[in-house]
């Protein structure tokens, strides 16, 4: 390869859901202290590059696991005053002459169907005692459309995957198979991920790491189904140069594509408030491929699943209410039993609270409320009243009430996999004095003045005046 085909720089695009958070090719090895928001780049001087790139090789860490389908991806560069910059990912072949990796691996100037990659990417598969077996980009094929801001909220939503063509079949290496069955939780997989070897040379180790899937994450609300674009897997932490490594199930088919990491000293607004452990376990995103358009000639099981279930978005608030709904706290249920007993006096809402404070940022406390009052000519007798109230009293013009109310909490906590639980639940009672000036009920909303005070003080004591109208339906 001459000098003058060594031609561009491959800066990744990496993306946040959270502070903290970086993807794509994420980490270098080493302590997990040591985590940089940098992709693996080797620098040199131009005239070295041919060198470099002719002494590339990949070797496996253990001899006894080395998939000869793998291969270390290169990208190349010229830059000013004659430097080089080089750039690895992981990719691996899926037909004689196709390769898949991520979409941030390919040069943002071929992210396109039919560029021409010749001369700007390479690959090596795995060395076993002889020379390298080397293949050379010859055309991108497609990639995935995925956002380039790298703060962006959005970019672990998105499938992150490429497909190229070579400019000749791979010999005695055979492609590996799609499995697009999607990702349920706890799916054991293991990715093939390349780790760079040392800088200042162009090197690549064949490792394996086992994974298992995890749904319904803070890392990813999204993923709460088998067949979100974009899952999350704990166990295989993804490094600098793991990108598009293929992570495979127990057949050996291959379930998705890792692309991006979220680490384990991760932190972030989001996580804030909740009761949480001492340390999170690394959290790896992978592209689902039941989500993944296949190109011709690449072999896959199953049919790619519809864009409506693959882009199905999910936030933390509604993993907050799974959370409360597994732990027997289905307000609105409840509410809706409760009202079937509660005096007809009155129409009632569902009150929802968050508790003041960061330590109790996500602790919610609900009850009813009123929301109208009923024409009091269809009022049941004072004796069923006396019945369902602590105190009634009516006159011509006034009521005054006393009414017993359910206090339902849930405080809600984190796992090490950011998974949310309720970690305390709570019943009150809550007693709710009411005075009302039903003089111009008939006419428009009548004056209401209301107080509120808990038995075990879920809910703070509070006195205020509304305006309630008279109810028009079935509140």
């Amino acid at each position: 390869m001459s000098a003058r085909r060594v031609l561009f720089i491959l800066t990744l695009a990496f993306g946040a859901a959270m502070a903290n958070l970086f993807v794509a090719c994420a980490r270098p090895p080493g302590d997990a202290k040591s985590e940089a928001n940098e992709p693996w780049t080797i620098e040199a001087d131009i005239k070295e590059a041919p060198g470099l790139i002719a002494r590339a090789k990949l070797t496996c860490a253990d001899e006894s696991e080395c998939p000869e389908s793998v291969a270390l991806m290169i990208a190349v560069t010229e830059k000013k005053n004659d430097r080089v910059s080089f750039q690895q990912c992981t990719s691996f072949l899926v037909a004689d002459d196709i390769i898949a990796t991520n979409t941030h691996c390919v040069p943002q100037k071929l992210r396109q169907p039919g560029a021409k990659c010749s001369g700007q990417i390479a690959f090596v598969f795995p060395t076993k005692g002889g020379a390298a077996v080397r293949a050379e980009c010859a055309e991108v094929l497609s990639t995935t459309k995925i956002d380039q801001n790298p703060r962006s909220t959005d970019y672990l939503r998105k499938v992150d995957v490429a497909f190229m063509r070579l400019s000749a079949k791979v010999p005695n290496v055979t492609p590996l198979k799609f499995d697009r069955r999607g990702l349920p939780d706890g799916l054991r997989l293991r990715a093939l991920v390349i780790d760079p070897v040392k800088q200042g040379q162009i090197e690549g180790s064949l490792a394996t790491r086992d994974c298992s899937t995890v749904q319904a994450t803070v890392a990813n609300p999204s993923y709460v189904s088998d067949t979100a674009g974009v899952a999350t897997a704990t166990g295989c932490e993804i490094r600098t140069g793991n990108s598009g490594a293929p992570a495979l199930d127990d057949d050996g088919s291959v379930r998705a594509l890792v692309f991006g990491v979220l680490p384990t000293n991760a932190t972030s607004p989001e996580l804030a408030g909740y009761d949480t452990p001492s340390r999170y376990e690394a959290i790896s995103y992978l592209s689902n491929a039941a989500c993944i358009d296949i190109p011709p000639g690449v072999s896959a099981s199953g049919t790619r699943e519809s864009e409506k279930n693959c882009d199905r978005r999910s936030s933390i608030e509604d993993l907050r209410e799974r959370a409360r709904k597994n732990a027997g706290l289905d307000f609105e249920s409840v509410f809706e039993t409760w009202k079937s007993t509660a005096p007809s006096t009155f129409g009632y809402k569902l009150l929802e609270l968050k508790a003041a404070g960061p330590d109790n940022a996500y602790t919610r406390t609900s009850l009813p409320t009123l929301a109208c009052i009923k024409d009091p000519a269809t009022w049941p007798s004072l004796k069923i009243m006396a019945q369902k109230f602590e105190h009634f009293e009516r006159t011509s013009s006034t009521v005054s009430a006393t009414l017993k109310l359910p206090v339902w909490a849930g405080t809600f906590s984190l796992d090490e996999l950011y998974r949310i639980s309720v970690r305390a639940k709570a019943v009150d009672r809550a007693h709710l004095d009411v005075r009302i000036d039903l003089a111009d009920l008939a006419s428009g909303p009548a004056k209401t003045q209301i107080a509120v005070k808990s038995d075990k003080g879920l809910i703070l004591s509070k006195s205020t005046t509304a305006n309630l109208k008279k109810c028009s339906g079935e509140e």
